[in-house]
């Protein structure tokens, strides 16, 4: 629904497909670690937590599965090669899924051999770099592939409780570098003629996620029974893998990468900013 919105109300401001698709795709995207922190602050137990929790597992995987089929369209539409950008969108989606359960399914019985209960930082960031460089190599989506991967060994892991706990001690370099790069890709040159573009985009995502959590509240019934109607406002918060998409995004149509990145990254301020807020209103409200 959210996507929809989106896409059709930017066609409609007569924004061009290529930004109106590829925004649309990106705006499924949600930021998993935002809202796990601030349900981890009041009721984590609720029915409206549980259900945030559940949705927001999967709801960047959907983000992926979304942002691929709209590349592999505007690659049908731009370069009228039906067949092959098809084939080209179902190998970088499917070969994604096989990499994460050929490299996840050993990793889950592998990791935490070596210290009980403990993995070290060796081994996650072996099986990262190593999803990494087959992706690029087999021409895979690297975030499905390494989504696959970490679902299969967080889940399968039984001798140990907490996968890759190690990794995240060393994790902020790396985002510090990733939002670095990010910020170096905003043209400041574009600023003003991106304004009426992100306003556009964050008023119409806000729209489409209200609209998509009254949706789904309706057609759950009765089992809604103690979620907020307007839910889908608690799925605001938007970083990393939007950001990921968006530079993806331009490597790919560079004739519209200055508006997309410099859309995307003024309006993760907006959204990180309003997320929590919204997310508190949403759910913790009496």
């Amino acid at each position: 629904m959210g996507a929809l919105v989106v896409g059709g109300g930017l066609l409609l401001l007569g924004f061009p497909l290529v930004l109106a698709l590829t925004l649309a795709a990106i705006s499924v995207a949600t930021d998993p670690a935002a809202v796990e922190e601030i349900l981890a602050e009041g009721r984590p137990r609720s029915r409206a937590a549980r259900v945030l929790t559940g949705v927001v597992a999967i709801d960047d995987a959907w983000g992926i599965l979304a942002f691929g089929l709209a590349m592999a369209f505007l690659g049908w539409f731009l370069a009228g090669d039906g067949s092959g950008a098809l084939l080209h969108a179902g190998w970088e989606l499917a070969g994604a899924v096989l990499l994460g359960l050929v490299v996840g399914l050993p990793a889950a019985w592998l990791t935490g051999r070596l210290e009980p209960g403990k993995p070290t930082q060796a081994e996650a960031l072996a099986l990262v770099l190593l999803i990494a460089g087959l992706s690029m190599w087999l021409g895979v989506s690297a975030l499905l592939a390494a989504m696959i991967a970490g679902f299969l060994v967080i889940n399968l892991s039984l001798h140990h409780k907490r996968s890759f706990n190690e990794i995240e001690h060393i994790e902020w370099p790396f985002l510090v570098f990733f939002f670095v790069l990010s910020g170096a890709s905003v043209d400041l040159l574009a600023l003003g003629s991106v304004l009426w573009l992100t306003l556009a985009y964050v008023a119409l995502r806000l729209v489409g996620r209200y609209l998509g959590g009254v949706v789904g509240w309706r057609l759950a019934g009765r089992r809604a029974q103690g979620v907020p109607r307007g839910i889908g406002l608690a799925l605001t918060p938007q970083a990393g893998v939007a950001i990921g998409m968006a530079l993806l995004a331009a490597e790919r149509f560079p004739e519209q990468a200055g508006l997309i990145v410099s859309t995307v990254v003024t309006s993760t301020l907006v959204f990180e900013l309003i997320g929590p807020w919204m997310l508190r209103r949403v759910v913790y409200r009496d």
